[in-house]
Parts: structure tokens; sequence; C-alpha cells
């Protein structure tokens, strides 16, 4: 644990628990009585004027983005040896078991959940994506940094390895910057980072989401050989019958050579499959089989659903609203009206 005594004894913060560590950083559930709220804290050691002004232009450039899917940053202080930054204070489960929930039944098995996890990714995508229009690659995306709150809203929380495009991942001391299991090829094998560098991360929490397991596993310098040698099993042939899109997007992204991954918006476009309802029916052949006087009653239930889970991102929100309104208009013709009535045997 970090020595935190010197945040505690400004009589700001009172430390109540321990939510994420490393061995660079803790983070804590703490009560901030400048904000008089509950905030996440981030402590940082630091043994150089270097190493402060690292953390604040970090602070400084994440706090410039404004996005849903973001974590907010609220400030940025040091004491006599450590660092902090205290943001908001999210809960939730990892991606990874917000789209796979543990079985009722206490199995080891879990069973992807395809709604949530076309909600979350693209929740996901949109969140890189303002990362990238700022010249940002986060460069350790991984389960543990991105959480999923109880309201189905996805949150990147951490941030601790972010560079600007072009810079290499690795530090002057060797270190790896980043997690193998889902850093790109060419983090590991110390080239620059580029947007595309995510894009990769994503691909790999994809495969584990799609699949169960990484595409790559085993020792350290044989991941790392692998990723920059070999092609993972297409996720489709791992588990059989999931959705052959995204197991064709999964594998997109895992391309080795970066400019062959799709960009943001590509992801974006790639992981719509239209409006669905809560069932994962598709809202259009559901509509066509309901009587003309329900149709009403259905969008309003479809339209309320939607501002409880996805209210925060207004790219869904704007497609939602074309999409709904289409859906008005085309389910009052009485071409429809005929076939649902001729469905029903009147």
């Amino acid at each position: 644990m970090l020595n935190i005594k010197d945040l505690q004894s400004s009589g700001r913060f009172t430390i109540h628990r321990r939510l994420r560590s490393s061995g660079l950083w803790d983070v804590y559930e703490t009560h901030d009585r400048e904000r008089n709220a509950l905030v996440a804290l981030k402590v940082f050691p630091f043994t150089s004027d270097s190493d402060v002004d690292r953390l604040q232009e970090q602070f400084r450039a994440l706090s410039q983005i404004s996005h849903p899917n973001i974590m907010l940053l609220y400030d940025f202080g040091c004491g006599e040896t450590s660092c902090f930054i205290a943001g908001e204070l999210v809960e939730g489960v990892t991606i990874i078991d917000y789209v796979r929930p543990p079985s009722r039944s206490g199995d080891d098995l879990s069973t992807l959940n395809e709604d949530r996890l076309r909600s979350v990714f693209r929740q996901l995508a949109t969140a890189i994506e303002a990362l990238h229009e700022k010249g940002l690659v986060h460069c350790d995306l991984k389960p543990s940094n991105v959480l999923v709150t109880s309201e189905a809203r996805l949150v990147i929380v951490d941030f601790g390895d972010l560079k600007h495009v072009g810079e290499k991942s690795l530090e002057e001391k060797t270190e790896l910057v980043g997690t193998p299991n889902y850093m790109s090829p060419e983090q590991a094998g110390q080239l620059p980072v580029t947007g595309a560098s995510d894009w990769y991360s994503v691909g790999v929490m994809l495969y584990e989401a799609l699949t169960g397991r990484l595409p790559f596993s085993g020792e350290l310098l044989e991941v790392i050989k692998n990723k920059r040698s070999l092609d993972p099993l297409p996720p489709v042939e791992v588990a059989p019958g999931i959705p052959k899109d995204l197991s064709d997007l999964c594998m997109h992204l895992l391309e080795r050579d970066p400019p062959k991954r799709p960009t943001g918006q590509e992801v974006l476009q790639l992981l719509e499959h239209g409006p669905t309802t809560p069932h994962g029916k598709d809202l259009n052949e559901l509509m066509e089989k309901l009587p003309p006087d329900s149709h009403g009653e259905v969008l309003r239930f479809i339209e309320s659903l939607f501002e409880r889970q996805v209210k925060a991102n207004r790219k869904l929100q704007q497609n939602w609203a074309g999409g709904l309104s289409d859906y008005r208009e085309k389910y009052t013709s009485l071409e429809l009206q005929k076939r649902a009535l001729d469905w029903r045997g009147d």
C-alpha cells in the first residue's frame, strides 16, 4: 500500500477503502470534503519533478475531454511523497463479466449476452474515438479498466499509460507499458503507438467476450512472440454459434499490421445491428407481427427503455430517434395494417 498519510493529514480526504491496486498506484473510495461527495482517489508515488510533470500533463489532457463513457476527472495535486488524481467514483463490473454474467447455477461456464455485448462495445468505441480525436492513445485497455454500471453505462476508469499518437510504447528503462495479454504487437515491439494500437486491445476483449478465453495465452515472451507472428483461431471456430459478423470484426481488429485494422467509425458501423428489443428480436420483425393498435404502446415502451439505458450516448440517441420516427411512419401505413390483420387471421 502506498503512503497516503500526507494526503489524509490535509483534512480534505477521508479514505474509506481501497478499490484497485497495481505496483505503481492505488485507487481508493474517498470522501472529498471540498466536493462533499465520494470520489475515486488515485494515488501515485513520485521520485522526481519529471514524474509530477508527466502526471499533471496526463490530468490536463484528460480533463479536457467530456464524454459519458470516460471517467470524469476533478482535481490533481501532490503531497510530500505522493500525487493524486480525484475523479468520478464508478462502481460496476468488468466489461467481460457484464456480457458474460456468471451462471446462477455456480458453474464455471457463463453465457454470452449478445445484446449487452453490442451495446457496451458501441459505447467503448465512442469513448476511444473521443480519445483519438484529441491525439491520445490509451495503451492499456483491458477488462479491469473498463467497467459497466448497474445502469448499463460503460466507463473507462483508468488511464495510467496514456500517450500521444506516435510515442513509443516503452520507457527508457525498457519496461513494458500496457498489459501483455491485451497489448498490440507494435507495443510489444517497441514501435510508436497509434489509434490502431487501442483497436487491437478492443479486439482482444471482444475475442474474450465471444469465446470466454484470450486469443493468445501462456508465458509473457510466448504471448508476445505469437502476437507478432501468428493469427489466432477465429472466434466462431472456438465457440460455434456466435454471430459471424462479430467474429469477423474481431479478426479484423486483431490484424497484426496496424493499417489493416478498422477505424473507429468502421467499428461502430460493424457493431450496428439495428434496434433490438430486450429479448433480442429485431424491432422491425416484432412490429410487423403486432396489431396496428398496439404499435404506439410498444414504441413508448422502447423509448422509455432507451432513455434509461443509453441516453448518455448522443450518437445512439440520434440513431434511435431517427429509427423510431421511421417506424412510426411505416407502421401507420394501410399496407402494414392489412398485413397485420392478415397475420391475425381477421
